[in-house]
């Protein structure tokens, strides 16, 4: 997975190598062979050396978006608060002792990056041993909010179980979906209660954590997303029909076959989530073009989308 998948950076020099013991260095020498045999065409080292990336005391408040989707090894050795950062669950960090674990977490059974996971939601609670740690959650379903029935069961009953491990932290929750919904029972078009909506997300929070909540809402045309997603920071959801899939009283009434978990530490995953990612700013960016940012409703914060 390191070998075929991730940019490894250290932040010691190669030379440091050097002072090892006879055995610790023979093993690490071995190591970085099978890491960098047959990975470079350019005759440079794929391991980068000396990095002074990230700065210690760790501070993530300024990490640009792609290191908020990295994974760090670290010690706490002059870092005090290494543990409660880490413990915080917005990135993934892995102590002394931790890496195995933490770096298993990040691919499905049978060292798979894609799982289809459909028949194993009975509820959405079902879904939290394929969620990561996060600061972001981007959720794109056109008809999420066309049913005030069912956001008890399912928006919010997600927004929890996709944010069960963060502690004590603020997560940054964006939602695309449409301005109105057409109620078949009485024939007419309803505007979501955007104020309550709102205030019962930011009430899914764990104690001590805060939740940004945005609203993108926009017509058909300018919302044309057939696939419903939700990207967080190392794993992105696809549904097929929807992510209303249960009744209020958490009966399944989803007429679909897939919900897909696709981590990405895979390559493709990773362009996958970023093709998302452009798409949404190009929705953000066309209702501000037109000079419709009431559209754009409540926080306006995300580590990935700029609004």
């Amino acid at each position: 997975m390191l070998k075929n998948n991730f940019n490894i950076f250290f932040s010691f020099e190669k030379d440091d190598i050097k002072k090892f013991d006879v055995l610790e260095k023979q093993d690490v020498m071995d190591w970085i062979t099978q890491m960098t045999t047959g990975i470079s065409n350019d005759n440079s080292d794929p391991i980068k050396w000396g990095c002074t990336f990230p700065t210690r005391p760790l501070d993530i408040s300024s990490f640009k978006p792609e290191e908020l989707s990295s994974v760090y090894c670290l010690s706490k050795e002059n870092d005090s608060k290494l543990e409660t950062i880490a413990n915080k669950n917005n990135i993934i960090i892995a102590l002394e002792g931790q890496e195995i674990e933490v770096l298993s977490s990040l691919y499905f059974d049978d060292f798979q990056f894609t799982e289809n996971i459909f028949y194993e939601i009975s509820s959405w609670a079902d879904l939290e041993k394929y969620t990561s740690p996060c600061t972001d959650i981007i959720i794109a379903d056109p008809y999420l909010f066309s049913s005030p029935e069912l956001y008890q069961q399912n928006i919010y009953s997600l927004i929890r179980v996709l944010t069960k491990k963060i502690k004590n932290s603020k997560v940054n929750i964006v939602i695309f979906t449409l301005k109105s919904n057409h109620d078949r029972l009485t024939n007419t078009d309803f505007e979501p209660d955007w104020d309550t909506i709102y205030s019962k997300i930011r009430k899914c929070a764990e104690k001590y954590s805060t939740f940004n909540v945005t609203f993108v809402t926009a017509s058909k045309k300018t919302l044309d997303e057939h696939d419903r997603t939700i990207f967080t920071n190392y794993k992105y959801f696809a549904s097929g029909d929807t992510y209303n899939y249960f009744d209020s009283k958490g009966k399944r009434i989803t007429s679909g076959r897939n919900l897909h978990a696709h981590s990405k530490v895979s390559k493709v995953n990773a362009k996958n989530s970023n093709i998302f990612l452009h798409d949404m700013q190009q929705i953000i960016n066309n209702i501000k073009g037109k000079n419709n940012d009431a559209l754009i409703k409540k926080d306006k914060k995300s580590n990935f989308l700029k609004f």
